[in-house]
């Protein structure tokens, strides 16, 4: 818990809570593991808010204290994630929040399988426009995007250099309630409303409303994406999951490092 004692940025005894969407679950908590076997033991499961919150203890490796983690799927849309996750803040009251999820690119140079850093956080359908001087996708009151916490960010990259060789990319989300289908629906909404954002190179159904409560709550975030598909490629329909999913076992070892702010390559 932001009461417990604690370093800037990641610092040991800070709470966390891991935000998956609904088909993430399963597949990361087998690869949430610290070195020497100690993993993530569970120690309840409940139900909040529409999403399940599941309660783990991260097993105490030498010369640490115990570091509590809530792994949580909470949801697809935005709708359902921000309810999710604001409950989970509000219930566990987290240092910080590490959202994963299955993102679709809308870039040549974001491939299906790549893992991505998220810089900033973009909503869309939305428009308050004509009722107050903000711009298209910016709720009154809210930024005109989510800033990941730039401190993570850099400790995320380091963790995941260590752990794969796979080249770790930057990028914008946009993340809409639409399920986009092709290229030329999302070129649409860019072009009329993000013409100078050419950062947004990936879109999601869910990181927006993790986003905002993350906000709201004054909880700093990250967002570590694994591309599931290129949108307007349609073989790729089939097994976009799949693909996502073939990272487990890296993003698994990336957020155990980052809990555990261990600092050799054999955890």
């Amino acid at each position: 818990k932001r009461g417990r004692a604690h370093q800037p940025g990641l610092g040991l005894g800070a709470d966390a809570a891991v935000g998956l969407e609904a088909h993430g679950l399963e597949f990361l908590v087998p690869h949430l593991a610290a070195r020497d076997g100690q993993g993530l033991v569970p120690v309840h499961h409940e139900e909040v808010a529409h999403g399940v919150a599941v309660h783990h203890r991260l097993g105490q490796a030498p010369d640490r204290v115990d570091v509590d983690a809530v792994v949580a799927a909470v949801g697809i849309s935005n709708y359902q994630s921000v309810v999710t996750t604001s409950a989970i803040i509000a219930r566990y009251d987290p240092y910080l929040i590490i959202a994963l999820s299955i993102v679709h690119s809308v870039s040549k140079d974001l491939r299906q399988g790549d893992l991505c850093l998220v810089d900033r956080v973009y909503l869309a359908d939305i428009d308050y426009s004509g009722r107050k001087p903000v711009p298209y996708g910016q709720i009154p009151g809210m930024p005109p995007f989510f800033l990941a916490d730039s401190e993570l960010l850099q400790k995320a990259e380091a963790e995941a250099y260590l752990v794969t060789d796979r080249y770790i990319q930057h990028a914008f989300l946009l993340s809409s309630n639409v399920y986009y289908t092709s290229l030329p629906e999302v070129e649409k909404v860019l072009s009329e409303h993000y013409r100078s954002q050419e950062g947004i190179r990936i879109t999601d159904n869910a990181v927006g409303g993790i986003a905002m409560a993350a906000h709201s709550g004054n909880v700093p975030a990250i967002y570590l994406m694994t591309v599931g598909e290129e949108i307007g490629n349609p073989e790729q329909k089939i097994n976009w999951v799949r693909k996502g999913l073939e990272a487990a076992p890296t993003l698994g070892k990336i957020v155990t490092r980052m809990l555990l702010d261990t600092g050799d390559s054999n955890a």
